[in-house]
């Protein structure tokens, strides 16, 4: 008759054994989870958790690298049918610098050339003899034209001297106008890789305050 009240005893022991064990696993929050989460643990969308866990599954995206910072660059964007060179142009079309002259079709024929100024006299004293800019042909012809008469008939870096314009004259940088450097005592198109290099744009290795132009192709 003792060996069912010793196995009922032996029973309640366990049982109390196993209640003691979880009293003494609860805190002031209730039962504590047996599943612990290491710090550095790996979260469910693949970031690290800096610190402990927090007891629950899954742990935040890691913090992403600050963004890169690209840095500043003077290169323009360029237009429609603008240009550096012909690079930029579709390959039926030709890249021509600030004041150029775009491709020719039909030009002009030299009627009569000439070799000197005097052949050009009769007709004003500011006539001079020499190749006209633009579509003229036989190419490098020279023809009586009107010279300057001054410095503001002429392109940016020259003067007019004896109505022609020629490169200014100049001692320094100071006295050619911007994207010109001084060389030789004369002013002449500062050269560049970058419109870094100028107050503008670089077109052809030379500097521009305005981009070139793509010019179509002509029959």
């Amino acid at each position: 008759m003792r060996e069912p009240t010793l196995t009922s005893l032996v029973s309640r022991l366990c049982i109390l054994a196993w209640g003691m064990l979880v009293a003494c696993s609860c805190d002031g929050n209730g039962l504590r989870s047996l599943t612990t989460h290491d710090a550095g643990a790996t979260g469910d969308s693949g970031g690290v958790i800096a610190t402990g866990g927090s007891g629950q599954g899954g742990g935040s995206g890691g913090a992403g690298g600050a963004p890169s910072t690209q840095g500043s660059t003077s290169i323009h964007t360029l237009g429609t049918n603008q240009c550096r060179g012909s690079t930029d142009c579709d390959r039926y079309s030709t890249c021509v610098p600030p004041g150029g002259t775009g491709p020719c079709g039909a030009c002009a024929r030299v009627e009569s050339p000439c070799t000197s100024d005097s052949e050009c006299q009769a007709d004003g004293p500011s006539f001079i003899c020499d190749v006209q800019a633009g579509c003229y042909c036989p190419a490098g012809v020279k023809m009586c034209m009107a010279g300057c008469t001054d410095t503001s008939d002429c392109k940016d870096g020259e003067a007019c001297t004896a109505y022609r314009c020629v490169p200014a004259p100049c001692e320094g940088d100071a006295d050619c106008p911007t994207d010109f450097t001084c060389a030789g005592g004369n002013c002449g198109r500062k050269t560049c890789t970058i419109d870094a290099d100028c107050s503008g744009y670089c077109v052809w290795g030379g500097c521009y305050s305005a981009p070139g132009t793509c010019y179509g192709a002509v029959a």
